[in-house]
């Protein structure tokens, strides 16, 4: 799956793993997105993405706190990974019929 249309975040996944990709990008571990730290380098422009982790993100216009809730999906057939959710295919576009993945996403704008 590629979210390629110009945004400032991108996901990028092969059905067993799953990166996101931005101007400036920092794991901050499984902290809380209100306890979060939100100085210091970003000089990341990818991580894999990971389940309980707040990222902090630089965006052409300020930083965002990222925190992945939930990550859900996999590919068909599954072979040990998550089993494929039941998703309406009108609002979850896949690549070339492949893997399926379902972010939950929780995220907080850092004023400058």
């Amino acid at each position: 799956m590629e979210c390629d249309r110009g945004g400032d975040i991108e996901f990028r996944s092969d059905g067993s793993s799953t990166n996101i990709q931005a101007e400036g990008i920092r794991s901050l571990g499984a902290v809380g997105i209100q306890q979060a730290a939100t100085d210091g380098p970003l000089s990341a422009r990818s991580a894999p993405l990971q389940q309980g982790t707040t990222y902090l993100i630089q965006l052409s216009r300020g930083k965002v706190l990222l925190r992945v809730v939930a990550v859900r999906g996999g590919s068909p057939g599954g072979r040990g990974r998550t089993p494929r959710p039941t998703v309406d295919p009108s609002q979850t576009p896949t690549a070339g019929g492949g893997a399926t993945v379902v972010l939950l996403l929780e995220w907080r704008l850092i004023p400058e």
